[in-house]
């Protein structure tokens, strides 16, 4: 649907009109960003008093996933529709983005503003039918005004963009208003990103490995992956001053990929003379996305000369949570590859049984957060020993991690628990460390990650 486009003054020899083709969208009619940038230019100008409301989207891709492109026009024409009503007399609406709508009001008041958003919500909430199909959305809005928060119409957009993404962050239906700090935190965020990519490109990054072991014998069974960052300026940092930025950038899974190939790299050296040692390695959600992990193992686990048990791949429930049936595809052509599996920090999820359910896991690993206060919680012994029980009852492997004592190695033992990993055994160490401590003499390695044999006794 077009839409009539006026000024904010209302003189309509002014205003942004649809005259070419170019400038608007083929689905609803609006104009697009480009030409809203025109329109915004001498508003601000002239110094006039505006508010810019940025509108985005959430279930539009499910839709165009399960009921084609078309009925995602269809959506996206009513959801136009419905935004018409809060386009007054002097305000106009503009498509921005694929989800992403843009309401320029000729008010700078953000009480009014609040509301007008509230209210966009409420009303894009509302379900609608598509070919018999019951459609749900939701939305978020970020606020920004003219000429408080700017006074061109890139920074009016992009401020406006900055608290929608903002409001995102507490659910939809959220509403928020541009301050300052958002723009400092983006700023921040974006010199971070350029950090990362420095660190992958100049070979910052290390890896850093913690023992595992079997606990009915304490015999060194693997190594679990983990990354770390040694920053030129600001030294070694710990996982969580960058993971958390990491693995919502689109740089997840290129440091994903390149912590698989050192992994293995590392692992098939040691297995020369340890030829039973596995790997464990984490994933980024971000490795999903491309469709293609599998043929990625794969083909890693054949260029290190690696057999498929001798890799675990470590995966958190967030992982799978926004994209279930890609990622489930995946998993079932990994574990037909006979790479080992295992949900870690398991316990801790809302959707952790569902997942166990329905995902091809061979491995379960227990959360610290349940083994560190087993010695005083006897609801996390309860839990633990539930876990274990469970696990097993499928078939699982089950590993406990956080054992930092010999009486919780001891009463982990006594409940049947598989592996154990935790400062206990050994702390996370460089892989000549990890040789020294651990390799270099059968003796010695038994010395280094358990002092005492593991006796069945109770915490």
């Amino acid at each position: 649907m077009g839409v009539v486009i006026q000024n904010m003054a209302g003189d309509p020899n002014s205003a942004p009109r649809p005259d070419a083709s170019a400038h608007l969208d083929t689905v609803t009619g609006l104009i697009k960003l480009e030409r809203l940038f025109d329109a915004l230019g001498p508003m601000l100008d002239s110094g006039q008093e505006i508010g810019f409301i940025a509108i985005g989207l959430a279930g539009l891709s499910d839709i165009s996933n399960t009921l084609g492109h078309v009925a995602s026009d269809m959506v996206l024409r009513e959801v136009s529709r419905r935004l018409q009503i809060f386009v007054p007399g002097a305000g106009f609406l503009a498509r921005t983005g694929g989800e992403e709508f843009g309401l320029v009001v000729a008010t700078r008041d953000p009480i009014a503003l609040a509301s007008y958003g509230r209210d966009i919500n409420l009303l894009l909430a509302e379900p609608s039918w598509v070919d018999g199909h019951e459609i749900r959305l939701g939305s978020c809005c970020g606020i920004a005004t003219a000429p408080d928060h700017a006074r061109n119409p890139d920074d009016l957009v992009g401020n406006a963009e900055l608290a929608l993404e903002q409001a995102r962050t507490s659910g939809w239906g959220g509403v928020s208003l541009y301050v300052p700090q958002l723009r400092a935190q983006a700023v921040a965020r974006r010199l971070a990103l350029a950090d990362l990519h420095r660190a992958l490109a100049e070979n910052q990054f290390e890896i850093d490995y913690q023992p595992q072991v079997r606990l009915s014998d304490q015999s060194l069974i693997g190594a679990e992956a983990l990354l770390r960052w040694r920053h030129p300026l600001r030294g070694r940092l710990s996982p969580a001053d960058f993971l958390p930025l990491l693995e919502s950038s689109s740089l997840a899974a290129d440091v994903g990929n390149w912590v698989l190939d050192r992994a293995c790299s590392q692992v098939a050296l040691w297995r020369r003379t340890r030829p039973d040692l596995g790997i464990s390695i984490n994933l980024f959600a971000g490795q999903f996305q491309s469709g293609n992990l599998p043929n990625i193992v794969a083909q890693t686990m054949a260029r290190h000369g690696l057999p498929a048990d001798a890799v675990e791949i470590e995966i958190t429930e967030n992982i799978v949570l926004d994209r279930q049936d890609g990622v489930l595809q995946q998993m079932l052509e990994l574990r037909a590859l006979g790479v080992r599996m295992s949900f870690d920090d398991f316990g801790t999820g809302f959707a952790s049984l569902n997942l166990l359910r329905n995902f091809p896991i061979s491995h379960l690993k227990i959360d610290k957060s349940f083994v560190q206060t087993a010695r005083s919680s006897i609801k996390d012994q309860t839990i633990i020993i539930s876990l274990i029980g469970m696990g097993h009852k499928l078939g699982l492997k089950v590993t406990a991690e956080g054992i930092e004592n010999a009486k919780i190695a001891q009463w982990l033992l006594k409940q049947k628990c598989d592996q154990g990993q935790g400062y206990f055994f050994g702390k996370p160490c460089s892989p000549r460390e990890f040789v020294d401590k651990y390799l270099n003499d059968a003796e010695e390695r038994r010395e280094g990650i358990v002092n005492s044999k593991i006796k069945c006794i109770g915490i």
